[in-house]
Parts: structure tokens; C-alpha cells; sequence
């Protein structure tokens, strides 16, 4: 008889062992979830544009299900893979730092004169950016520098900002494996 009560109190403890681990992995999804749902609501109430990874499923995929998109649960699911923010968005340089609660952003596009070298600051912590537009922005030469130290860059797409033809040439240098076009 003793013996199967230490055997019920293994088996007991184990399961408490697994609940608890358990909760702590639902406990940081969790919580990962809602700091993408707090900054995707940011973005969204200043007049950027967010999009999720089922937007960007390869051709032939079917969408997921459709609770599994509804604004309450994406976050949950779905990771925000590219950012857009127009010119007459209410966002500028000091608003980017909600970025960094969007980890797995590849692609982003900055419209407009808000932007300055300085917006560029709160971007090298988007480590999987691939591409990325500044279109009539403030950035200067000095701000292609640092797009010069985001190693993982594929494709930057350049229009209308205060850089000159030698710091794109430093840009492109910097960075032989991406495209950029100006």
C-alpha cells in the first residue's frame, strides 16, 4: 500500500510539474500576443496599415479559418510581417519605437516628411526587415549609414529624401546582396 501512494504522489507531482510549464509557455504566448495587439492598435488608431503573415500566404494556400482572423484572436496566431505608414498617418520618428514589439516585421514603407535619420534608430531592431521604402522622407546620407549596418536588407527602395548620389553609392556598397532603387 505504501508504495502506491508513492507511485499516486509521483504521478501527482509530475502533472503539477507539467501544468506549471505549461502555463508558463501559454503565459508568453500570451503576453507576446498582447504586445503585438497593443501595437498593431497604435498603428492602426494614427492611420498606418498592418499586415499579418496570412496576408502574405504563398499562391494556392487557403486563408485560415475565419475566427482565426477576427481582430480579437489574430494576434494570438499571427505574426505582423509588414508595416505601411502614408504620409497623412499620425505617426512619426518618436512612434517607431512600438516596432520593436513587432519582432518578425520584413517589410515596412515610410511616407512622408515625418520621418527623419533618427526613425532609422528604432529599425535596427527589426532584425528579419528585408525590404524596406522611404518615400519623401527627411533621411539623409547619415541615415543610409546606418541602413548600411541592417545586414539582413534584400531590397530598399529610395524616392524623394535628402540623400545625394554618394550615399547611395555607400549604401549600395555597404550592402552588395540587396537592390536599391532611387
Amino acid at each position: 500500500m505504501r508504495q502506491h501512494g508513492s507511485g499516486l504522489r509521483f504521478r501527482l507531482r509530475t502533472f503539477a510539474i507539467l501544468v506549471s510549464c505549461a502555463a508558463l509557455v501559454l503565459g508568453a504566448w500570451t503576453a507576446s500576443a498582447n504586445r503585438q495587439r497593443r501595437a498593431v492598435e497604435t498603428i492602426l488608431q494614427k492611420q498606418g496599415d498592418v499586415a499579418y503573415s496570412f496576408n502574405r500566404r504563398a499562391s494556392g494556400a487557403s486563408l485560415p479559418p475565419k475566427w482565426m482572423m477576427s481582430r480579437e484572436v489574430r494576434d494570438y496566431f499571427f505574426p505582423v510581417v509588414g508595416i505601411g505608414i502614408r504620409e497623412d498617418a499620425e505617426l512619426g520618428d518618436q512612434d517607431l519605437a512600438v516596432l520593436a514589439s513587432l519582432p518578425k516585421i520584413e517589410d515596412l514603407q515610410l511616407y512622408g516628411p515625418r520621418f527623419s535619420d533618427a526613425a532609422l534608430d528604432q529599425l535596427a531592431k527589426l532584425r528579419r526587415l528585408r525590404k524596406i521604402a522611404l518615400v519623401n522622407t527627411r533621411i539623409t546620407d547619415d541615415g543610409l549609414s546606418r541602413l548600411a549596418a541592417m545586414s539582413a536588407l534584400e531590397e530598399i527602395g529610395l524616392c524623394e529624401n535628402a540623400t545625394t548620389p554618394e550615399g547611395l553609392a555607400r549604401l549600395a556598397d555597404a550592402l552588395p546582396q540587396c537592390v536599391v532603387r532611387h
